[in-house]
């Protein structure tokens, strides 16, 4: 997910998840200065390189309709739009699968973005970050994890994450009820 800026820097954010487990993981995250499009565009495409099938989600919205127009014309570099609406209730969101553990961050990847997180304030109307702290690598974080939420089911949040001890249990009683449900069932010959 990339946050686009010219006279404010350019963020980028890996995010990642797993089918059948509700946490994201937020894995990497860099901020660019002085970017220009053509510039970041040869970003979008080294890390492209280092994460091929990886989605591109762009801040399309003002200035960031011109950087992705030229990424299309030049690199052949396609983005989807990030979801903007409702900022605040977005950081809501965002704060919330935090503190639940539904969204990691891995260090040192994201040290930058820790900084940020520790002590990123509201604005004064509350509807979003307060202009005069850095939230680049923080937005670029939220357009990530918007695109990722829909894919993540409702059936999945009730599975236990794959690995822990609740999803071994579960394993195992699945396994004695089959073994159950055809005790005394005829055998067939092989």
């Amino acid at each position: 997910a990339i946050d686009l800026g010219v006279v404010d820097d350019t963020a980028f954010a890996l995010l990642s998840y797993r089918e059948r487990d509700p946490v994201i993981h937020v894995v990497e995250t860099r901020t660019y200065h002085n970017s220009t499009p053509s510039s970041i565009g040869l970003r979008v495409g080294e890390w492209r390189a280092r994460y091929p099938g990886a989605r591109i989600i762009a801040d399309t919205g003002g200035i960031g309709k011109g950087f992705t127009a030229e990424w299309s014309a030049r690199y052949g570099i396609f983005c989807e739009p990030a979801h903007k609406a409702d900022c605040a209730a977005q950081i809501v969101l965002t704060g919330d699968l935090i503190r639940t553990g539904a969204l990691k961050i891995h260090l040192p990847g994201c040290d930058t973005l820790a900084r940020q997180w520790c002590v990123l304030p509201w604005n004064p109307d509350r509807t979003g970050h307060d202009p005069a702290y850095e939230d680049h690598e923080s937005d670029a974080v939220r357009y990530g994890v918007m695109a990722i939420r829909p894919l993540i089911t409702v059936a999945s949040v009730d599975e236990p994450p794959p690995g822990t001890p609740a999803f071994e249990q579960r394993q195992e009683a699945a396994r004695r009820a089959a073994v159950f449900a055809n005790a005394g069932k005829p055998q067939r010959r092989r």
